[in-house]
């Protein structure tokens, strides 16, 4: 459900995080920790030029976490990422939604949602991201599986293999 992959300085990487709710309960967080880091939700940081994702949905600039503004999130009126979508920046990923809507008009019990951006590391080090949901999550970097957990699940916690980061090194 998960894997490793190793990050090089100097290069951009891809940061994607789907999530999927299909009833009651709506959570999902998205955390990182380092050796060197204490475990924290991801923080946002400014947006640099460009553009986030492959054009699956969304659009807008690249979102850069460390600093700054947030991640780009995509909300989707069902739980396959198609239909109505409405996008905003959310400064982190740290949502307990319990029946409150999202954003309108997706509805309050079956909608998904997909976060864009990049990471930027404080130093360098091993880092585990970890996602707390109730139903399916998927994050990835460098367009490569972190954790694949994608299903109806009741709530629970799922921390990625370490990935090594450099600091300063903006990662997608």
């Amino acid at each position: 459900d998960w894997g490793t992959i190793t990050l090089v300085a100097g290069q951009t990487y891809t940061l994607s995080l789907d999530y999927y709710q299909n009833a009651d309960q709506a959570n999902v967080k998205l955390e990182w920790q380092s050796p060197s880091q204490a475990r924290e939700v991801v923080p946002g940081s400014p947006p640099d030029a460009g553009t986030v994702g492959g054009g699956t949905g969304g659009g807008g600039g690249t979102v850069v976490l460390g600093d700054g503004n947030g991640l780009l999130g995509t909300y989707y009126d069902n739980s396959d990422f198609t239909g109505t979508q409405v996008s905003r920046i959310d400064p982190t990923v740290k949502f307990s939604w319990q029946g409150q809507r999202r954003v309108s008009p997706i509805d309050t019990t079956t909608f998904s949602v997909r976060w864009e951006g990049q990471v930027l590391a404080p130093v360098t080090g091993d880092y585990t991201f970890l996602v707390n949901s109730d139903d399916g999550a998927r994050l990835w970097v460098n367009d490569q599986p972190l954790l694949d957990v994608w299903g109806d699940k009741t709530e629970s916690e799922y921390p990625s293999d370490p990935i090594t980061l450099q600091a300063g090194q903006k990662y997608n």
